[in-house]
């Protein structure tokens, strides 16, 4: 019988989802978890994660509190790996290939998981769940300033390292190791629903937009710095991802599309994924809270038919009055 060992008493999610992970592997899916501190107890385990003081991968050694430890995802990222990044590291690109596979019927996926895909789906899994898990894990905080301490307006504590938290026995209620060791396997189970969620979520939405946005890209050219959509999709990280591919990091001011109304829209590229709420260029100061025959009075827009108060977004009956938009925005 295989053996995951980590560390007993309270427990974490970056471990919980470390043993998910690698019990989707061939070689580990039938393994029990064993959780003890027994340095000699952990030598009989076939691998090892978040305890003893080791980062050995070629003897699947997998912990991250020693001294000096400062193993990334890779030179481009940043934040410090806790177990679950170590084991991502290691064995993402096979976890993402088991799961596809395991959930080709449930998820519906008719595309094949062919290896440019999966290396797409590695680096976004790993920004959208488990970078979070790694900082959390470490004490990274999630914001920085330049200019000394961020003041904190709010706490989350509804993310999925708090929420595996909770599954601990309170402070003041008597656990003993079996009812640990069962509070354990609940949270191993809802990190991987939370994981397998996002990648669902990765296979059926963003790939397509992926797809669709490098076609759009290529079609750009035409306009220069806007992109025109042939129907309306979630597009901005897929735009912001393809301008790094491409060494084309800022050039796209501007995404025009038409919605489900049938009301063609002009949407400001943000400055980053990150800064989702700040645009590169915004639409113009003097059109923003205007509608209607105010906004084409304003604009010389014939058909403009309103721009958010924020300037990010706005609106016209056509495709030429976005167009016409934009144009104006850009010459500010």
């Amino acid at each position: 019988m295989m053996k995951i060992g980590t560390h007993s008493g309270s427990f974490h999610c970056d471990e919980a989802l470390a043993c998910f992970m690698l019990k989707q592997l061939p070689q580990y899916r039938e393994a029990s978890i064993v959780r003890s501190r027994d340095l000699e107890v952990l030598s009989g385990c076939n691998v090892v994660v978040d305890v003893g003081g080791e980062y050995l991968p070629e003897g699947q050694r997998f912990d991250h509190h020693q001294r000096g430890f400062s193993e990334t995802l890779s030179d481009a990222h940043t934040i410090k790996l806790s177990s679950a990044g170590l084991v991502y590291k290691h064995f993402g690109r096979q976890v993402i290939s088991e799961l596809l596979t395991l959930n080709a019927q449930q998820w519906n996926i008719t595309s094949p998981a062919t290896t440019e895909n999966i290396e797409s789906l590695y680096f976004k899994l790993y920004d959208n769940l488990i970078a979070s898990i790694d900082a959390i894990d470490n004490g990274i905080y999630q914001y920085s300033s330049s200019q000394g301490e961020v003041d904190i307006l709010y706490k989350v504590s509804t993310d999925l390292s708090a929420r595996v938290g909770r599954l601990n026995p309170g402070w003041n209620e008597t656990a003993d190791d079996k009812v640990r060791d069962s509070l354990f396997a609940n949270a191993v189970a809802l990190t991987g629903t939370e994981l397998c969620s996002i990648l669902e979520g990765l296979v059926k939405s963003w790939l397509p937009a992926r797809a669709l946005i490098s076609k759009a890209v290529d079609e750009s050219k035409e306009w220069e710095e806007v992109v025109v959509l042939r129907e309306s999709f979630p597009w901005k990280s897929a735009l912001l991802e393809l301008e790094i591919e491409r060494g084309m990091i800022g050039h796209f001011k501007y995404v025009l599309y038409q919605d489900t109304a049938g009301m063609w829209r002009i949407q400001a590229v943000p400055e980053s994924e990150l800064k989702g709420f700040t645009s590169r260029i915004p639409l113009l100061e003097s059109w923003r809270g205007l509608r209607d025959s105010e906004l084409q009075s304003k604009s010389g827009v014939s058909d403009a038919t309103f721009v958010h108060a924020a300037g990010f977004i706005g609106g016209a009956v056509s495709l030429q009055g976005v167009l016409r938009m934009a144009e104006l925005s850009l010459q500010k």
